[in-house]
Formats: structure tokens, sequence, C-alpha cells
């Protein structure tokens, strides 16, 4: 059997809104980059919290949890519109994998 070598994807959550954004599914990667892949979001305040879930997509059965990030929009611009933050277990601490968000106003 080999190796099984995730296919990730992310759930984005924004602030309060109750609409989540899928992004696309990048196949056998341990280091995925979505390329070219934006929402966009309306900005009430730079306190609005941004959520990361991070799955590996499974063809059977249920998709597998790697870890989740959030961070504020404020944190994120005060970066320089990119920040790097690390996944988070359920409840637990870092996991030793990052993910890199960034954001920009129009």
């Amino acid at each position: 059997r080999k190796n099984d070598i995730p296919d990730v994807y992310c759930l984005v959550k924004f602030g309060s809104s109750p609409k989540v954004w899928r992004t696309a599914t990048i196949k056998d990667s341990v280091k995925p980059v979505w390329d070219n892949e934006s929402n966009t979001y309306t900005l009430s305040n730079m306190n609005q919290v941004i959520t990361l879930d991070v799955y590996d997509a499974n063809k059977h059965g249920k998709d597998d949890f790697i870890g989740s990030a959030r961070t504020t929009v404020g944190k994120v611009l005060l970066h320089g519109g990119k920040m790097k933050l690390e996944l988070q277990e359920n409840g637990g601490g870092g996991i030793g994998m990052f993910i890199e968000i960034g954001c920009n106003k129009n």
C-alpha cells in the first residue's frame, strides 16, 4: 500500500458571516499552494476573525481534520497583508504545520 499523501483543502469563515468558502482541493501535496484563489468579504471592523479549517479529502469515508488557524484581519494587515499561522489541534496546541493567509483592502 502506498503512503497516503494528503489531498488538502480549506474551509474559510470570515467574521460572523454564515457563508463558508471551500478552497479547491490540492491533490497529493504536503505543501499545497492555492494560487489566484480568493474570495471577497465586506469588512466592518479590523477585529473580524478569519478562521481556516484544513482537511485531507478522502474518497471513501469522512475527510480527516488536519488543523485550524484563527486571526483577525487587522493582524494580517499589520503584517503587510500576509501572515503565516501555525495550525492548531482541536482545543490543543500547535502541530508544526503552517498556513499563510493574505488580505488586502480594495
